[in-house]
């Protein structure tokens, strides 16, 4: 287990930029996030349809990656530690959702519901399943759509 001090602690606000243009674009955010198998199928599109494959893939790193500038500190120090990127994400997906995890309960219902309908899409992500599930098993009674 990966120990990474107060890192996660300094990223927790981490997000990326395409997230506030993607929960404003249609109020409820469930316009595409490049995470999972959804992340390969949208990046697969993209290379079929491309003539420059460097700069398609350097183009959906830079839209679909954090880029918060108090993690870069803490990445490039992690990176000299002999860290991979996958490694420090992990890492921070962990810590991230432990604390989601925890606030869940306190969480007033609607506040659960607008959480259940941002992080449903991703059940399908093992790391990611517990979030809704959790919701599933405080909120009294979902709606139906």
């Amino acid at each position: 287990a990966l120990r990474f001090c107060a890192f996660p602690v300094l990223c927790s606000a981490s997000h990326t930029p395409a997230m506030d243009s993607k929960a404003s674009s249609n109020g409820a955010g469930t316009d595409p996030v490049a995470v999972g198998l959804q992340g390969g199928i949208m990046l697969g599109e993209q290379l079929s349809t491309s003539k420059d494959i460097r700069s398609t893939i350097k183009s959906f790193v830079n839209s679909n990656s954090m880029r918060t500038p108090l993690c870069v500190p803490g990445h490039e120090l992690l990176d000299l530690m002999g860290f991979t990127r996958a490694e420090q994400h992990r890492g921070i997906l962990e810590k991230l959702k432990e604390r989601l995890l925890a606030r869940i309960d306190t969480l007033p219902t609607e506040k659960q519901l607008a959480l259940l309908e941002r992080c449903f899409p991703y059940i399908s992500i093992p790391d990611l399943r517990e979030v809704p599930l959790r919701i599933f098993a405080v909120v009294p009674r979902v709606p139906t759509v």
